[in-house]
């Protein structure tokens, strides 16, 4: 069964009950061979700092982090090191704090990415959902090059539902560090 492991950034403003939320929702997964690393972006408040220290002895969470707020970039690069040279996962998968990911995501991108074999980066739709909209599900297009069309006035995945083979990282790729709030953007770009 191959290996996956979850990058996720936590930040003091995020809320508790979303972090809850999205947690779970990865360590309820259909699939079990995964590892969640969770990134502490600067100084929690102290609600978040407990939730998250419940899960210290949790065989599928690592927790790291940073006294300082190094911002969402540099936490999920930093994540990708520490996969990198402390893994032998197979897959990374995105995951953000304030999202829920569906309980067979994991198994469902697991077997398109076994089948695939020509495919390094896959992402879902997903109902977005939120106090400023209604609820509504939100597609993107499925083949390479109507992706690339689309890419050239939106971002071509939805970066909380990514999973990406291993190889796409050890190639040197990272997130650009020098973006504000387009970060998944500016890594589609490098790729």
């Amino acid at each position: 069964m191959p290996a996956i492991a979850v990058i996720m950034s936590v930040y003091k403003s995020d809320s508790l009950k979303y972090v809850k939320e999205a947690l779970e929702s990865i360590l309820n997964q259909d699939y079990s061979n995964f590892i969640i690393f969770i990134f502490r972006d600067g100084i929690l408040n102290s609600e978040l700092d407990m939730f998250l220290n419940n899960y210290a002895f949790n065989n599928h969470v690592v927790i790291v982090g940073s006294e300082q707020n190094i911002g969402l970039a540099a936490a999920l690069n930093y994540l990708i090191d520490k996969v990198l040279n402390e893994t032998e996962c197979d897959y990374i998968a995105r995951m953000d704090s304030d999202d829920i990911s569906r309980p067979s995501r994991f198994s469902t991108q697991v077997k398109f990415m076994e089948t695939h074999t020509d495919v390094d980066v896959c992402g879902t739709s997903c109902h977005e959902f939120g106090a400023d909209f209604a609820l509504y599900e939100k597609h993107l297009p499925e083949e390479h090059a109507a992706l690339l069309d689309f890419s050239i006035s939106r971002c071509p995945f939805i970066h909380p539902t990514v999973m990406f083979r291993r190889k796409v990282f050890e190639s040197g790729i990272r997130y650009p560090t020098s973006t504000n709030l387009t970060e998944d953007m500016a890594l589609w770009f490098e790729l």
